[in-house]
């Protein structure tokens, strides 16, 4: 995909009927133009006490936590969701938990809306593919050591 820079310095899509932002503050866009946007890490955090735990008298609770990322360009696309660190491969890594929350509605080549489901499953398969585990241990470890 094409971008052009602003005076902000973040490239616009040059088209506005692939990527524009709606009056519910959704930004719509195909799955085809979503494949194509690059993302970047905005922050993560870990949270306080693992919902699992609480009243059980666990001694060792699972680490989770959440993370936020960002597209690129502008409109601005948001994606953000819950992890969770599993080690029981002998490996620390992350797990995303659930489905991502964001600010993009996608669409069909008719700019039919897919509808909440569909483009959560779609952002589900996006996130897994971008290799965010790493930049998020190398986050939190960086925040809370």
């Amino acid at each position: 995909m094409s971008h052009n820079p602003t005076a902000a310095g973040r490239p616009v899509a040059k088209s506005a009927h692939i990527i524009s932002l709606s009056d519910d503050s959704y930004i719509r866009l195909t799955h085809g133009a979503l494949l194509g946007v690059s993302f970047a890490h905005l922050i993560s955090g870990v949270d306080d006490e693992s919902p699992d735990s609480i009243g059980r008298g666990m001694d060792v609770s699972p680490i989770s936590g959440y993370t936020e990322w960002v597209s690129t360009l502008t409109p601005v696309l948001s994606v953000g969701w819950d992890w969770r660190m599993n080690g029981s491969s002998g490996r620390v890594r992350c797990e995303r938990l659930v489905t991502p929350r964001s600010n993009v509605m996608l669409i069909d080549d008719q700019g039919r809306d897919l509808g909440a489901a569909r483009t959560a499953e779609l952002l589900g398969a996006v996130v897994d593919a971008l290799g965010w585990q790493a930049e998020v241990i190398a986050d939190i470890t960086s925040r809370y050591s």
